[in-house]
């Protein structure tokens, strides 16, 4: 059986696209893997080489979305202040990241088609702060004393445990308060699905994680981005379900710290005696 000039072209045309969620994902689950030579990040470059080329053979041109307008204001800001810095070459070296953060967007914008791809990244960035935060809660319950709280000084040391490259101080638990919201959606969206279930469960371990390493940060942030989530996509009970939402988060980051005898509460009090 011989296959027809037009068959190749059509089966490009229909699992091309696909590379670039496929990059995207793959770049989100390395976060989760203690992998050399930035491997997620080759696989993201690749895939979305792939994807931009299987756009310029169909023809298509890329629909830029509303917020492209002020990523490019934020970069904009961001080259302006590293050229006027003390240390040019230091501010530089602190700025490489946002480049595969950039790749990122570039490639989500530009080859995701649909709210079907949208709902897989989220389902994805849900998976991966399961998985970080439940190897983290695994290497709690290893220790002895975990009940009695963890001492401020081993903190940097569990957070490191867990190999992941995003992972490696208390306050770096902020990635997964950042993220926390995308399981939010998946879980209003299909409460009684496996989708809503696995996104349940990432919430209350991404909270067990924040309050364990006593990060402020990464408690605030959690608990703001879920209350304005709350309130932006169930707009007529807004006020109700962001108070709903904030008040049950506030609940279980407070069971949460009395399982561990209070360390978290202990640090905002002592801050405040300090001011």
């Amino acid at each position: 059986m011989t296959m027809s000039p037009s068959q190749p072209s059509a089966l490009h045309a229909r699992y091309a696209p696909l590379s670039g969620l496929i990059g995207a994902c793959a770049y989100i689950v390395g976060f989760t893997l203690p992998l050399p030579w930035n491997i997620p990040l080759l696989a993201l470059v690749l895939m979305g080489a792939c994807a931009a080329v299987s756009g310029a053979r169909d023809g298509s041109r890329p629909s830029w979305p509303p917020v492209a307008l002020p990523v490019l204001g934020f970069l904009a800001t961001t080259g302006l202040s590293i050229l006027v810095s003390e240390d040019v070459g230091r501010s530089l070296r602190l700025s490489a990241a946002l480049l595969p953060s950039v790749l990122l967007f570039l490639v989500i914008a530009d080859h995701f088609e649909g709210v079907r791809d949208i709902r897989r990244l989220y389902l994805t960035f849900t998976a991966v702060a399961l998985g970080l935060a439940a190897v983290l809660l695994w290497h709690v319950g290893q220790r002895q004393t975990w009940l009695h709280g963890i001492p401020q000084p081993a903190m940097r040391a569990l957070a490191q445990e867990v190999g992941s490259p995003i992972l490696l101080v208390p306050n770096d638990a902020s990635f997964l308060s950042v993220i926390s919201p995308l399981s939010l959606v998946l879980l209003v969206r299909k409460p009684y699905s496996p989708t809503g279930v696995l996104a349940a469960l990432s919430l209350l371990a991404s909270a067990c994680v924040v309050v364990i390493l006593q990060s402020r940060t990464a408690i605030l942030t959690m608990v703001i981005s879920l209350v304005c989530t709350a309130a932006l996509i169930q707009p007529r009970r807004r006020l109700a379900f962001g108070l709903a939402c904030g008040l049950t988060s506030l609940a279980l980051i407070l069971l949460v710290d009395g399982l561990f005898a209070f360390p978290l509460m202990r640090k905002f009090i002592r801050q405040g005696s300090a001011a």
